[in-house]
């Protein structure tokens, strides 16, 4: 499955994170630096730091399962830049 991404803001760097859902609600963050712990969850690939206007892709053999798409800059995530992903047998 490939993603493709494009930042379309005009002042704001964006990403687009791939990791299994747990299916524990929400993520665990770092408070300190506003964002998702990438080290607490699976992280499976990105689509890092999109300057605005900018294009990515991200191609990743993704199996049968639930994932979730996350934008990890800071305050993003608790803003709701996430969308849920499932894939079916």
């Amino acid at each position: 499955m490939t993603f493709e991404a494009t930042n379309e803001s005009k002042a704001l760097k964006r990403e687009v994170v791939v990791v299994s859902d747990r299916g524990t609600g929400e993520l665990p963050i770092d408070t300190q630096h506003d964002r998702v712990n990438e080290h607490a969850v699976r992280c499976l690939g990105e689509i890092a730091d999109l300057a605005p206007g900018k294009r990515g892709k991200l191609t990743l053999n993704l199996g049968p399962g639930t994932y979730l798409l996350l934008c990890n800059d800071p305050g993003h995530y608790k803003d709701g830049a996430v969308a849920k992903l499932v894939i079916g047998p």
